[in-house]
């Protein structure tokens, strides 16, 4: 509801969702610390279709399983 021009849904652009999806948790900030990949991931499905745009989250967890990916040092 926030992105810039009042777009929503599909006229958001795709690379916008999947960088949200990317950048969202593990990014370490100064206001806090970046999530350990584990909290991360399970807070992102939980939020597909609400906060996340589901097919960006569901285009994660394929990247992840091709790439064997689940190590919290992951993307640190």
């Amino acid at each position: 509801m926030s992105y810039p021009r009042g777009l929503r849904g599909e006229a958001i652009p795709l690379a916008a969702c999947i960088f949200a999806v990317v950048d969202a948790l593990r990014s370490y900030r100064p206001y806090k610390l970046a999530w350990t990949f584990t909290e991360a991931l399970s807070h992102i499905r939980a939020q597909a279709g609400k906060h996340f745009d589901p097919k960006a989250v569901t285009a994660l967890e394929q990247v992840l399983m091709d790439l064997q990916v689940g190590k919290d040092d992951c993307f640190a």
